[in-house]
């Protein structure tokens, strides 16, 4: 009668082969350092700059932490919700000087999207208050119709009203498509400038 196998020794015989690659993992944990430090940089006001190099100065594989940094540069070139992408766009920028020593072009090209961002700010902004201008004989009716219901007080704006917002998110859907079809071109052109 054949001896039963633990499943330790199964696991020890089934691993005995594998080969770990040390390069890949360390190689691996490079670009997550620099996705870190890149994403403490940007989003945490208490990580400065010096931090970051300190941090960065850390790295044995210069390379791979460059990519993490980079990734996650480009993740945060995102269409804005509010103008609170200023400060965004200057944290790359200091990045970028950082990481290439003639960043002048693209140090322009991330002001090109700075101007890139406002104006779909403005176009946003636009947008919302032509509808909303367009739909206001609607609501006024439907106002009219809910205070004979609810009393002279009740008040209804284009906010409240379902069929406004589902078409409000459509054309935003469609403008943000437009925006984000350009600004991904501009994150390819970064992107190789700095690899």
């Amino acid at each position: 009668m054949s001896r039963i196998k633990s499943a330790w020794e199964i696991a020890l015989e089934k691993t005995e082969n594998l080969n770990i690659d040390m390069d890949k993992i360390n190689r691996d944990k490079a670009i997550k350092v620099g996705r870190k430090i890149c994403g403490l940089y940007i989003n945490d006001i208490d990580f400065t700059m010096e931090k970051f190099k300190a941090e960065y100065e850390k790295s044995t594989n210069k390379e791979a932490t460059n990519e993490g940094i980079v990734n996650n540069l480009l993740i945060n070139l995102a269409l804005p919700k509010d103008t609170t992408f200023e400060s965004t766009l200057d944290k790359i920028n200091e990045i970028i000087t950082f990481l290439k020593e003639d960043s002048s072009d693209l140090i322009n090209t991330i002001n090109q999207v700075r101007e890139f961002f406002k104006q779909y700010l403005n176009h946003q902004e636009e947008l919302v208050n032509q509808m909303k201008e367009q739909f206001a004989p609607v609501i006024k009716q439907k106002e009219a119709q809910l205070q004979n219901q609810y009393g002279p007080d009740f008040t209804y704006s284009a906010e409240q009203d379902k069929e406004f917002m589902q078409l409000l998110d459509e054309n935003l859907k469609k403008l943000d498509n437009q925006y984000n079809e350009t600004l991904e071109n501009v994150k390819a052109k970064i992107k190789e400038e700095l690899s």
